[in-house]
C-alpha cells in the first residue's frame, strides 16, 4: 500500500471516531463548573489568569523544574537513537533493550514520586527560601 492510500483510508476513520468522541463527551458529561464566570471567555481573560500564576515564585520555580524535565525526555526521546548507534555502535537490537530499561525506569521513577509526594507532600523547593546574602 502507498502513503496515500493508507491517508485515504485512515482519515476518515480518525475523523469519524474523533466526531464519535466530541458527541460523547458533549452528551454524556455533566458541567462542572458551580458558578458562571464573571467575565467572558477571552484571550485577554485568559493571559490575565496566567499572570495570576506566574506572579507566585514558587510557581515559576516548579514550571522551570517541569521544563527542563521535560527537555530533557524530549532530548533523549529524540537523540539516543542516534548517540547510542552510530556514535556508540550499538546493535538496533541492543539499543530498543536500552531504551525499553531506560523507559521502565523513567516509569518506575514517576510511580516512585507520585507516591512520595502522596506521602510527604510537595516541599517548597529549595530556591524560594535562598535570599541573597546581605
Amino acid at each position: 500500500m502507498r502513503v496515500g492510500e493508507l491517508i485515504a483510508q485512515g482519515l476518515p476513520v480518525s475523523l469519524t471516531l474523533g466526531l464519535c468522541a466530541i458527541l460523547l463527551v458533549t452528551r454524556l458529561l455533566p458541567e462542572t463548573m458551580k458558578q458562571r464566570p464573571q467575565e467572558p471567555m477571552s484571550l485577554l481573560s485568559i493571559v490575565r489568569r496566567y499572570g495570576v500564576f506566574l506572579g507566585h515564585r514558587n510557581f515559576r520555580i516548579y514550571l522551570a523544574i517541569v521544563a527542563a524535565s521535560y527537555g530533557g525526555l524530549f532530548a533523549w526521546i529524540s537523540g539516543s537513537s542516534f548517540v547510542l548507534q552510530d556514535l556508540y555502535g550499538l546493535s538496533s537490537l541492543v539499543f530498543g533493550v536500552v531504551f525499553a530499561a531506560a523507559t521502565l525506569g523513567y516509569g518506575l521513577g514517576t510511580l516512585l514520586a507520585a507516591r512520595l509526594v502522596g506521602r510527604i507532600g510537595i516541599v517548597p523547593p529549595a530556591a524560594s527560601r535562598w535570599r541573597p546574602p546581605s
